[in-house]
Order: structure tokens, then C-alpha cells, then sequence
């Protein structure tokens, strides 16, 4: 009979976590706790500070309302009649603005075609040989002399 020895392998240590991780698992604990103390006391210094305003709110208001009043009318004749009368007829013109574009698009593609067509037309009609140009014959004749000019006091005389 063979016998098996058992041989006892010890498990290697466990890996400690870097030190990092320690840090910034602090970090997120305690900035959550900090937002939590943080929104509470801001909710709390909301509460005590709007007592007194909503105790003054309804007598400012009265005492506000001419010139709320005014500032109103202001903004309603200057702002918001103006506008809406703009709005209105820009609206109603909206159809004549994209008809008119339109028309014109097509007009340029219309013309433009023509051109090409007739040139295209001009082209396969005209002889190779073209008549000499005003240009050549003007290159052929001989240049005239030029006559000095005269001047005297400040004035050009020929």
C-alpha cells in the first residue's frame, strides 16, 4: 500500500490595499456626508430667512404696484405690442418671401441654362477660323507719336 503524504501549502498573505485606495475611499464618504450637512443647513437657513419676507411680501407689493403698474404698460407699449405686430406680419408674409425666392432660383437656373445653350449654339456654328480682332489690326498699324506736353504755371498746355 503506497501512502500519500499530505503536505500543508500555507496561503500566501492577503494584498493590504494601497494606501490610496484607504485615502479616497475617506474622501467619498466624507464628501458625502459634508453635501448632506451642507443642503440641510442651507434648507433650514431658507426656512428662518423666509418667514420675515413672506410677512413683508404682500405690503411691499402694494406699496410697489403703481410703479409695477407702469413698468408694465411701459413693457407692454415698447416690447410686446411691437413685437407681436412684427411677429404678425412677418407671418403673413412668410408666402410672397418664399414665392419670390423661389421664382428668383429659378429665373438663375433658367438663364443660366439659355447662356450655356446659346454659347454652346455659337460655338458649333461659327467657323474655325474667326476674322482678325480689333486688337490685331490695331497691332498691325503703326503707333502714333506722342506730342509733348507744356506746362505752365500749373497748367497743361498741348
Amino acid at each position: 500500500m503506497a501512502s500519500t503524504a499530505a503536505t500543508v501549502v500555507p496561503s500566501p498573505p492577503a494584498a493590504a490595499d494601497p494606501p490610496i485606495v484607504d485615502i479616497l475611499r475617506f474622501l467619498f464618504n466624507s464628501s458625502g456626508i459634508a453635501l448632506s450637512l451642507l443642503s440641510r443647513l442651507s434648507l433650514f437657513l431658507a426656512a428662518v430667512l423666509a418667514t420675515p419676507l413672506a410677512a413683508l411680501y404682500h405690503p411691499l407689493l402694494y406699496a410697489l404696484s403703481p410703479i409695477l403698474v407702469f413698468l408694465r404698460l411701459v413693457l407692454d407699449t415698447f416690447v410686446l405690442w411691437p413685437y407681436a405686430l412684427l411677429a404678425l406680419v412677418f407671418h403673413n408674409l412668410y408666402p410672397f418671401y418664399v414665392f419670390l425666392g423661389v421664382s428668383c432660383i429659378c429665373a438663375l437656373s433658367v438663364g443660366t441654362g439659355s447662356r450655356i445653350i446659346v454659347r454652346l449654339t455659337i460655338r458649333a456654328l461659327s467657323s474655325r477660323q474667326r476674322p482678325p480682332s480689333a486688337a490685331a489690326k490695331s497691332a498691325s498699324a503703326p503707333p502714333k507719336p506722342h506730342r509733348a506736353a507744356i506746362v505752365q504755371d500749373g497748367k497743361k498746355y498741348r
